[in-house]
């Protein structure tokens, strides 16, 4: 399984997301600020993606997103509805992709198993992600 490193401002999201990762095999960090984000690829090992929720984004995170994609850490976006041109825009800073919340589970980690190269298990539906 990969490490997944979640790049999120809300530490529920992350609590919650890192949980349902964890329970699934995954190793997940989280990284709410830049420096975080830093230390967390130098920790990581090969197999590593990224999860990032650009709610509460300023001008000055997208930096996160290059960082991402100069490490060659593949990375998907989630973002609402309001914030889908955001959600485009993360294409341009190296995003595989970006799914617009809510997410529901087993979607994500369809996603996240393809994305790290892995053939995605069969999973039970549950509850959409905040």
């Amino acid at each position: 399984m990969a490490t997944v490193l979640l790049v999120m401002k809300r530490p529920g999201n992350a609590r919650v997301m890192a949980d349902a990762l964890e329970a699934t095999g995954h190793t997940a960090i989280s990284a709410s600020n830049h420096e975080a984000l830093t230390a967390a690829i130098t920790q990581s090992g090969d197999r590593r993606i990224a999860l990032v929720d650009i709610s509460g984004f300023g001008p000055a995170d997208w930096r996160m997103c290059q960082t991402l994609n100069s490490h060659e850490v593949r990375f998907i976006v989630l973002c609402t509805a309001q914030e889908t041109r955001q959600g485009g825009q993360a294409l341009r800073y190296g995003a595989a992709s970006f799914l617009q919340k809510p997410v529901k589970k087993p979607v994500l980690l369809g996603v996240l198993s393809d994305l790290a190269g892995e053939t995605p298990a069969m999973q039970s539906v549950g509850n959409g992600y905040p």
